[in-house]
């Protein structure tokens, strides 16, 4: 959801819902320089909002050039290169909902393993997450 703000050139957000949610989209987005309305952080969450901002200053990704041609990557090479921004959005969206259904832990660990899996290997196909 961070992804589509950020393509319409949102400068903040307010956000509502649950709580877990809210924190959610609110980290995502303060990493970003999203600000976000609707969610006051905890210090706990003020340290995890550091700890991931200083992980991200050291992680880059750039586009693979390919030697023979001389243009970048396949779209879908790409799309895995984003910093799987696609595939953590997807992974965030249905964390998200399940919390918001109240599935018991046991069975949201389970289907976010799954679709962890199935993610994954959209990936290694090729193909866009979605």
């Amino acid at each position: 959801m961070v992804d589509v703000a950020e393509a319409r050139n949102w400068k903040a957000l307010r956000v509502s819902g649950n709580g877990d949610f809210k924190r959610m989209v609110w980290l995502e987005a303060s990493v970003r320089g999203v600000k976000t309305l609707g969610y006051e952080p905890n210090p706990g969450d003020l340290e995890v909002l550091k700890r991931e901002r200083e992980a991200r200053q050291i992680n880059r990704i750039e586009p693979a050039w390919d030697a023979s041609s001389g243009a970048a990557a396949a779209p879908a090479e790409k799309a895995s290169a984003r910093g799987g921004g696609g595939r953590k959005a997807v992974l965030a969206a249905i964390e998200a909902v399940l919390v918001a259904k109240k599935v018991p832990e046991k069975q949201r660990a389970a289907v976010m393993a799954a679709a962890t899996e199935k993610l994954a290997q959209r990936i290694r196909d090729g193909r866009c997450p979605r």
